[in-house]
């Protein structure tokens, strides 16, 4: 497809409708190009078109894989019309799915380019991020695009942040999803857990700016969430995020609710907070609460001191928190800085009693209490040794407890200087030591290690559940990765097991032992197909893969019908079964035939300009006077020449005037004698 042509669909609502080729859409890919279209007839159409096109000579695999977008896209849009919404970018026609250059007409998306156009516009992401209600009004209108993609059965597999085109002048229809040529069923997922995966880390992304990588199984890759800007993000949000990519949205509705509540809430001021939090109390789930105190907390710390108000809604929020962090299994905070001053004033036993009551509250579950435990009874029974060590070890807990891995380095050095070569070491000290080197090992992704270190603990683990629970999910981490190195192995060997194949071929085929050269080829095809077939790590670059898997097909091909093996693929506009276009001259005036008759001229001169270039290619077969690569030299020389012939009878045909003959072909003819001057005689010919 070139600029300039005129295109029409075959199927789809508007097919029929002429669109001209204007403009490429970013650079041509390794299955074809994106062109910007308009409507020929204005009064039919009058929008810009997306179309995306199909090289010629990909093989019918690709071909299939390019034709179920549309599949995808007619389905995804039977969904949203039947709910009056609209999402995905709609397919307008289509060619058939035979014909020489597959192509797909689509709406051109407008409005903003989330990735491009709105998050690298962000300069400072700690001091200004972006606006947290169009970050969330994006995810809840992604979220719900998602939620009628699934109706239709169907995951999105390609979410990514410059997939979304958002319309802000445009509120009752803001959102544009395109690119939907990477997707699978739900049932072929088990289900629709990794779609909302991929939504919590594209989420994190719009909160936080950086990215947190999915796998094509919805696993994540890599560190997970973290930092200071993470930190700063409202309770419930952070919740929302964390529940995504820890795999527990297991249908929509939840999720939808979820982000409902965080982009209603996002709006309100702590007067209707904190009496949504006082609803909430008692009466659903902890996060409930938590998510509208948070925010009702943050907006109280504004409030003047002089405030009436002020002082009655925080001790409201405190007592709403206790409860509701109770059963989260969450510990009190108050209760956490009562046990602290009681350790300030050197009351050991206080302080012991107020951890064990904070941890017990929470259903130890939460490791906070438990570490501050461990200091209450060194404290309680060695107060002297305790007093020695004290601020190391506050400060080493208070860095644990901060959830923050840029803090547990700050950890392991405090920990190191509490502990004294010339004294007897302290059992509190290192055991809190192990636990702060296996979250360091977790945190770098060496689970292994992780693993190994955590199990020096495994004596504590029936007095502190929360500690079984750490172990089980570092051996869940390490069963992952492991799995993920083992796929990771086999497609290294296969890779390896494809290119060795592929150099002795090439080898083998230079001396020329043609069966010995299929053989290697055949065994190279066999791992480039084992590769598509078998689980797929993190790093596998699909598209590569596929286009190892069809060269080395076409070269199997090649040599298996060796009177074709030197007839590559012509241009996509050539390689048609009727090289040009059928005559019409209907509806065009005298100037518009001369320029169709001049078109049809520089495609012939392009195909001359290949005849001439082929024999220079070759001269390795000549010297070689390897037979059947001659005969299908010349035939593939006879090919471009009957082309060459039809498109000069075309020319006729569109010309207007015998005048127009006269004019139009000498100037070929002589074009032709001029380049083949001087080349050998099979150029000639």
């Amino acid at each position: 497809m070139q600029i300039g042509d005129i295109i029409r669909g075959t199927y789809g609502p508007r097919r029929g409708v002429a669109y001209r080729v204007e403009q490429p859409l970013g650079t041509p890919g390794l299955f074809g190009q994106a062109f910007l279209c308009h409507p020929v007839d204005r009064s039919a159409a009058t929008d810009m078109v997306v179309v995306k096109t199909l090289r010629a000579d990909r093989p019918a695999e690709d071909r299939k894989r390019f034709f179920q977008e549309a599949q995808t896209l007619q389905a995804i849009a039977a969904v949203e019309e039947r709910a009056g919404v609209h999402y995905a970018v709609r397919l307008l026609a289509l060619s058939a799915q035979n014909a020489p250059e597959p192509f797909l007409i689509l709406e051109q998306a407008t409005g903003q380019n989330v990735l491009d156009d709105l998050l690298e516009s962000v300069i400072d992401w700690p001091s200004a991020p972006l606006d947290e209600q169009l970050a969330l009004d994006i995810a809840w209108h992604l979220a719900r695009a998602l939620h009628y993609t699934h109706q239709a059965g169907i995951c999105y597999d390609d979410m990514k942040l410059d997939n979304l085109f958002w319309r802000a002048d445009q509120p009752d229809d803001p959102l544009r999803i395109i690119d939907w040529n990477v997707t699978s069923t739900v049932t072929e997922r088990g289900g629709v857990v990794g779609d909302w995966v991929r939504f919590g880390a594209r989420l994190y992304q719009l909160r936080t700016g950086t990215r947190i990588g999915v796998d094509s199984q919805g696993q994540v890759i890599g560190p997970g969430p973290g930092g200071l800007l993470w930190q700063r993000l409202p309770e419930g949000t952070r919740d929302l995020i964390e529940q995504a990519l820890g795999q527990r949205y297991t249908d929509d509705q939840r999720l939808l609710r979820d982000l409902e509540r965080e982009r209603t809430e996002a709006r309100l001021s702590w007067v209707q907070l904190l009496e949504r939090a006082r609803i909430a109390d008692g009466a659903g789930q902890a996060i409930e609460v938590l998510a509208p105190l948070w925010r009702a907390e943050q907006q109280l710390q504004a409030v003047p001191a002089t405030d009436p108000q002020r002082e009655d809604a925080l001790a409201q929020c405190a007592e709403l928190r206790q409860r509701a962090e109770a059963r989260r299994g969450v510990a009190s905070t108050r209760m956490l800085d009562y046990g602290r001053q009681a350790l300030a004033r050197r009351e050991g036993r206080r302080a012991l009693e107020l951890f064990e009551k904070a941890y017990a509250e929470a259903g130890k579950r939460d490791p906070r209490p438990r570490r501050w435990l461990w200091l209450a009874q060194l404290a309680a029974k060695d107060p002297e040794r305790y007093a020695e060590v004290r601020d190391d070890l506050e400060a080493a807990v208070e860095a644990l407890n901060s959830n923050d891995p840029e803090q547990w380095g700050k950890a392991r050095k405090h920990l190191g200087l509490a502990t004294s070569p010339d004294l007897p070491p302290i059992p509190t000290v290192q055991i809190l030591h192990v636990e702060t080197e296996t979250l360091i090992a977790a945190h770098q992704q060496q689970f292994d290690t992780a693993v190994r270190l955590f199990a020096r603990l495994n004596n504590l683990r029936q007095r502190h559940p929360d500690l079984q629970q750490i172990a089980d999910h570092l051996h869940q981490q390490q069963q992952r990765q492991q799995t993920q190195q083992r796929i990771e192995a086999e497609e290294q060997r296969l890779q390896q097991t494809a290119q060795v194949a592929v150099t002795a071929a090439a080898a083998l085929r230079q001396r020329g032992d043609t069966a010995a050269a299929l053989r290697a080829y055949r065994r190279a095809l066999q791992a480039w197909t084992l590769l598509l077939k078998g689980e797929r790590s993190p790093t596998f670059d699909l598209a590569a893969v596929q286009q190892a898997r069809t060269e080395i097909t076409e070269r199997i091909n090649e040599l298996e019908q060796p009177a074709q093996v030197l007839q590559p693929p012509l241009p996509a506009v050539h390689n048609l079964t009727q090289p040009v276009e059928e005559t019409n001259h209907s509806g065009l005036d005298h100037q518009q035939r001369i320029t169709k008759a001049e078109r049809l001229w520089q495609q012939a001169q392009q195909l001359v300009t290949e005849v001439l270039q082929e024999a220079p290619d070759y001269q390795p077969a000549l010297a070689l006077q390897r037979q059947w690569d001659l005969r299908s030299f010349e035939q593939r020389l006879e090919q471009r020449i009957d082309m060459l012939a039809a498109h000069l009878e075309a020319i006729k045909e569109w010309l207007p005037t015998p005048d127009g003959h006269r004019r139009v072909i000498p100037g070929l003819v002589k074009s032709i004698g001029r380049r083949a001057a001087g080349d050998d005689a099979t150029t000639r010919r």
